[in-house]
């Protein structure tokens, strides 16, 4: 068994990181109450840690629109 508690989290779409924006990310992860609470088991010893799962996907092909 993992000694991590694992948060999946699943988008429709794809999001990417752009050089010109600046910002991006979620306004809300998890609340400060549950993340807090130690019987939810995110913090142990007093620590929290975060670890980040990256893929690197190809630039999509670009298309037009017309309306």
């Amino acid at each position: 068994p993992s000694k991590y508690t694992v948060l999946q989290l699943h988008f429709i779409i794809t999001r990417r990181f752009l050089e010109m924006k600046t910002q991006w990310g979620f306004s809300k992860f998890i609340s400060k109450k549950v993340m807090s609470e130690e019987s939810n088991g995110y913090i142990v010893d007093d620590t929290c840690v975060f670890g980040p799962e990256v893929f690197v996907v190809k630039k999509e092909a670009t298309f037009t629109v017309y309306i």
